[in-house]
């Protein structure tokens, strides 16, 4: 099973707008999925912020690149801070969202998770009853491994971005690591490529398809190009991944 991830396009409604180091998200995340289209890919995982501006010309912008990139995978977004829940809901059917969790797959013990941390701003929250679901479903699923997915980041960077932070991200990560058959939570928001193992439980943050963060103590933007991660399951637990940038 091939996932790929890729997060925080950033579309504006205006294709030719550009923002950080001169680049333009539309053209930047053209260029990411003709680089997807090689690959051997299963499920297109979006994690948030998907459009930059919350119009709803930049969810179809998106929707026209996904069509014309010939994908022959399927579709899951989530929210991020910057997106508009309103346009996500009419924009894409049901199938396409995180409302379509978790994911399960006939030929492998895997399932993925999609959660929504949209709360204030740029700050991320989970709800309780969200959380009371998932450790329902991780204790009817013990045989089977977990990958969960969000928009905000469960962990420190220890970066300027922990400012904006998801606030009871605690009460996530103690849920999560109290159960050994999670492997994985991958996220996005912080524009950056960090690895995190932390009691049992391995961290990955995705790079945008758009402008890098620097992770420094104050806001920086990083020269590395835009990326996406390739996470490939198989049926023992195993995992691999990998991040590829464009040239």
């Amino acid at each position: 099973m091939n996932i790929i991830q890729i997060s925080d396009c950033h579309l504006f409604a205006d294709k030719e707008k550009v923002g950080y180091n001169h680049i333009n998200p539309y053209q930047s995340l053209q260029t990411i999925l003709l680089e997807i289209s090689a690959c051997k890919i299963d499920i297109l995982l979006v994690t948030g912020d998907l459009s930059g501006d919350a119009s709803e010309a930049s969810y179809h912008h998106f929707e026209q690149l996904f069509a014309a990139s010939n994908l022959e995978c399927e579709l899951r977004i989530l929210p991020g801070n910057h997106d508009s829940i309103q346009h996500l809901l009419s924009v894409f059917s049901e199938s396409m969202l995180w409302l379509n969790s978790p994911l399960e797959f006939c030929n492998i013990h895997w399932k993925v998770h999609l959660l929504n941390t949209q709360f204030q701003g740029t700050l991320g929250n989970i709800s309780k009853k969200e959380l009371d679901e998932l450790q329902q479903q991780l204790q009817n699923d013990a045989d089977t491994y977990h990958v969960i997915a969000v928009h905000h980041h469960p962990i420190d960077c220890n970066g300027w971005m922990d400012k904006h932070e998801w606030v009871n991200r605690q009460d996530f990560t103690q849920l999560v690591e109290s159960f050994p058959n999670v492997k994985l939570v991958v996220y996005g928001h912080i524009h950056s490529d960090i690895e995190t193992l932390q009691n049992g439980v391995l961290y990955l943050a995705c790079p945008s398809t758009c402008w890098q963060w620097a992770n420094t103590e104050s806001f920086g933007v990083s020269d590395l190009k835009p990326g996406f991660r390739v996470i490939e399951l198989d049926d023992n637990a195993q995992f691999n991944h990998v991040i590829k940038r464009i040239n």
